[in-house]
């Protein structure tokens, strides 16, 4: 609320930032939502890049990377420590809407273990992972459409599950 305050002033016709005129529109909700994100945002991923080994950069940069790959490299090595704090949000209630209507679309036909955590539960329906997170293969070709994503440098691919006959539900989360 206070933040939402302050970008009001700022964009208040008397404010700073008055003359672009944006006070009331999506783009001043894009504003407002992007002041209050980013702190977040850069403080679990400094967070995440403080939990990697201390030598880590020290290699990359000897091994020829720039300054700029060498961050790349490192926002991606500490990609699980990211999810950790996903799961933190989540835990609070970081919550978008989106993730309700997805959990009442696939509800009736997933298969939910008993006591399974619901923070990540919200996770596995998180919207931002909505049209690329899986795609599905005959298992017979998983090996080599698993190393084509390697080969296009996607490093983190993995075969994550398998498809079975249709039970009382389409999809069981197996912890």
């Amino acid at each position: 609320m206070v933040v939402g305050l302050f970008v009001t002033i700022f964009l208040w016709r008397n404010g700073p930032l008055g003359f672009l005129e944006i006070l009331y529109t999506p783009t001043a909700i894009i504003l407002a939502q992007a002041v209050i994100a980013t702190p977040i945002v850069t403080g679990i991923t400094l967070a995440s890049i403080q939990h990697l080994p201390a030598n880590l950069r020290l290699q990359i940069l000897a091994l020829g990377a720039t300054r700029v790959q060498m961050v790349w490299l490192l926002v991606k090595e500490a990609r699980l420590p990211l999810l950790a704090g996903a799961h933190a949000l989540a835990e609070a209630g970081c919550l978008p809407g989106a993730m309700f209507r997805n959990l009442d679309y696939v509800a009736e036909k997933t298969f939910f273990p008993p006591g399974l955590n619901y923070a990540l539960k919200m996770l596995l329906v998180d919207p931002q992972t909505s049209g690329g997170l899986l795609f599905g293969v005959t298992p017979e070709r998983a090996n080599e459409a698993l190393a084509r994503l390697r080969e296009l440098g996607y490093a983190a691919a993995a075969i994550v599950g398998e498809s079975v006959p249709r039970q009382a539900w389409s999809l069981e989360i197996v912890p």
